[in-house]
C-alpha cells in the first residue's frame, strides 16, 4: 500500500489502492465538542452517527483509520480517539461500492504515529463527486455502522 502526504495531495483525487481489502473496516469519531453530531433512530430510539459526522464537501476526501493498519501495528480501535470521543466504524466496501477510492493519506502534523499511519481518505471519482452522490454514500455508511466507543462510554449526554 502505497502512503502520500496531506500536503502532497493538496486537494487533488486520489487513486483507489486495491491492496485495501473490501472486507476491511474504517474508523471515524465524533468530536467530543459536538454531541450534536449524534442523532436517535426515528423508529428504535437508539444512537446513531448524525449525517453530520460523515460530511464532506466535493472536492475533497473524508478522513477515517484503516483496521488492517492498526492491527498490524497492535493498536486497538477503542484507543484510537481521545477520551470522551465516541467511535463508529464501516466496511470499507460501502464507499466502493458507489465508485468511490479509499487509500492510505498520511496527514501532516499527526503526533500520534498510530493514526499517521492508519490515517486513508475516501474520495469519490472525479465524474461522480457531487453532493447526492455523497448523500447516498453517507446514509449507507449510518445504516451500517457499528459503535467501537458508544456515546455512552465515551461520556456524552444526550438529551
Amino acid at each position: 500500500m502505497a502512503i502520500s502526504t496531506s500536503d502532497e495531495m493538496s486537494g487533488e483525487r486520489i487513486a483507489d489502492d486495491p491492496q485495501i481489502a473490501d472486507t476491511d473496516t474504517l474508523y471515524r469519531s465524533i468530536p467530543a465538542n459536538h454531541p450534536d453530531f449524534i442523532a436517535f433512530h426515528s423508529v428504535t430510539g437508539v444512537p446513531i452517527p448524525h449525517a453530520q459526522s460523515l460530511r464532506r464537501e466535493p472536492g475533497t476526501g473524508l478522513s477515517a483509520h484503516l483496521d488492517s493498519v492498526l492491527q498490524a501495528r497492535g493498536r486497538t480501535p477503542e484507543t484510537l480517539y481521545e477520551a470522551g470521543c465516541p467511535s463508529f466504524c464501516f466496511s470499507t466496501g460501502i464507499p466502493r461500492k458507489f465508485g468511490d477510492g479509499v487509500a492510505l493519506v498520511a496527514p501532516v502534523g499527526e503526533c500520534d504515529p498510530d493514526r499517521a499511519a492508519s490515517h486513508v481518505e475516501i474520495w469519490a471519482a472525479a465524474d461522480n463527486d457531487t453532493r447526492e452522490h455523497w448523500r447516498a454514500i453517507r446514509d449507507q455508511i449510518i445504516r451500517a455502522f457499528h459503535w467501537v466507543v458508544t456515546p455512552e462510554q465515551a461520556g456524552v449526554v444526550l438529551e
